[in-house]
């Protein structure tokens, strides 16, 4: 024997091969650990946000647009607008599923075909959007009574019955709502393209003060029941006229018991 030196006999030489084998599965999950770190916080600002564009159907970039971020399902989200350029960046995102809304009073989205039911568009952390809103169109008339009075604080309501190829809308909130000014004018605008009937009278919003028609039976334009309105046809970015005689009847009640 040799004084400070380890001598392996060929005994020893036998199980060597396998204490290697086993040092080694031992250090690779080790070295796996030091450097897979933390997905989450490794991610770079760039993939932790969503950017965008919002322009009109002219291809021109739309200032000063609302734009809400939030994920699918969620009640709240992350609130911008877009800068002179139309552009918006919404930061400090969270991994997940988008929507994004855009808002600019008195345009709309653009919707192909005029379908309301063409399915949402979806965006994830490091995806870019370009978003078209459209002038929407406008139904604007006089409500007047049997004597040709203008008809103050009316709520005038105009419905969606068709798209803009004419097929019934058969689903979703296609109400839109305005009242009467002082000289019984109304202005009701960014509507989607399509057929609308317009009544006056019926309960609704009051805005601010008591509505003294709400007993009343809906009038449709021109001055008609349900069953003969007329059908006002409104375009993108062009104005219809629906004025409205108001006819007076009271309407019936309905009443019952739920148990």
């Amino acid at each position: 024997m040799i004084t400070g030196r380890r001598i392996f006999t060929g005994e020893h030489c036998k199980w060597l091969p396998a204490l290697l084998l086993v040092l080694l599965l031992f250090t690779i999950p080790i070295a796996a650990q030091q450097t897979g770190g933390d997905n989450s916080q490794s991610k770079s600002p760039e993939q932790r946000v969503i950017t965008g564009r919002v322009l009109n159907e002219s291809g021109q970039p739309l200032a000063g647009v609302s734009i809400f971020v939030r994920t699918i399902g969620a009640a709240s989200g992350q609130q911008t607008a877009t800068d002179g350029e139309g552009n918006f960046r919404a930061h400090g995102l969270d991994p997940g599923t988008y929507q994004i809304f855009a808002n600019l009073p008195a345009y709309i989205a653009e919707i192909p075909a005029g379908d309301p039911n063409t399915p949402a568009t979806y965006y994830r952390p490091g995806d870019s959007a370009t978003i078209t809103l459209i002038k929407g169109g406008v139904i604007t008339g006089i409500v007047t009574n049997n004597a040709g009075e203008p008809l103050i604080n009316a709520n005038v309501r105009a419905l969606r019955v068709r798209d803009a190829e004419g097929k019934p809308i058969r689903s979703g909130n296609q109400l839109r709502e305005k009242p009467t000014d002082d000289r019984g004018y109304y202005r009701i605008y960014g509507l989607q393209s399509g057929s609308y009937i317009v009544s006056v009278g019926g309960p609704g919003q009051s805005y601010g003060a008591i509505n003294p028609y709400a007993r009343q039976a809906p009038t449709y334009a021109p001055a008609s029941t349900r069953d003969t309105a007329v059908e006002i046809v409104v375009r993108s970015g062009e104005q219809a006229t629906a004025d409205i005689r108001d006819r007076g009847d009271l309407g019936h009640s309905i009443s019952g018991r739920i148990s």
